[in-house]
């Protein structure tokens, strides 16, 4: 019964060390790490001090940053540098993803096509905080990490109803003679359930016809001759909360008679 119970407390004792060097990891996780925000490259050396021996690594060789996810979705993180790629650095690098449990969810594969170590995770939670994690034992080197992330909520959106057409317009030669014509959108280009703040870019045509991005209104310029002149636009529908954004490419026909 003794030897039984030594046993017991022995593994107490050895559970408790555990679980409080993971309570300290974890804590200098959250304290330590650095706030990032989507799309943006963050860079950090990595040193090693000799003078410290076996411990020079300890405050320099891990780097920890930060995200909440904003919505459930995915993130793909990139972890590059500019120094020569040697085994060294492949054999001594390293990316993690860590949850705010201090558990490992993903790890980082070095992809010779895009240079990088790259990390992807599809199961972000909302309002979850994230730790990616990199380790580098390669002295005097900068690696760079750029995190991107993208929402379900995309994906589960309707498709936008948008519909657009382009009209045929007819301009007098006498008032263009004297003054720039302007034709209004609703004049040149039919659209109809447009799901979203909607603007236009004019994709070819004559150099004296330009169109407003936001109104959508045509101006056709002092001195264009007697023709026939067609301008291709681009009609965007930009979505909302509910829909996807969606383009449409009109033809607007404008005839200086």
């Amino acid at each position: 019964m003794k030897q039984l119970i030594s046993i017991v407390l022995s593994f107490i004792i050895i559970l408790s060390a555990i679980l409080g060097l993971n309570l300290n990891t974890l804590a200098n996780t959250q304290n330590t790490a650095q706030d990032l925000s989507f799309g943006k490259v963050y860079s950090y050396k990595y040193t090693y001090d000799e003078n410290d021996g076996e411990n020079g690594w300890n405050s320099d060789a891990d780097h920890y940053y930060r995200f909440v996810a904003p919505t459930d979705g995915e993130c793909e993180i990139l972890l590059t540098t500019n120094s020569t790629i040697s085994d060294d650095l492949l054999e001594n690098t390293y990316l993690e993803l860590l949850n705010q449990d201090d558990c490992e969810v993903a790890h980082a594969k070095w992809i010779p096509s895009k240079k990088a170590f790259y990390l992807h995770f599809d199961s972000l939670e909302k309002g979850q905080t994230y730790f990616p994690w990199v380790t580098c034992f390669v002295d005097n080197t900068t690696l760079s990490l750029k995190v991107t992330f993208k929402s379900y909520k995309t994906e589960f959106k309707k498709k936008n109803t948008i519909t657009a057409k382009g009209k045929t317009v007819v301009i007098k030669y006498k008032k263009l003679k004297k003054a720039k014509q302007i034709v209004t959108r609703k004049n040149a280009i039919t659209i109809t359930k447009a799901k979203g703040t909607v603007t236009y870019k004019k994709l070819s045509g004559n150099k004296r016809i330009i169109i407003d991005k936001k109104a959508g209104r045509i101006t056709i310029k002092k001195g264009l001759k007697k023709g026939s002149y067609k301008i291709k636009i681009k009609v965007k529908a930009a979505g909302n909360s509910t829909y996807k954004a969606k383009t449409k490419t009109v033809t607007v026909t404008i005839k200086v008679k």
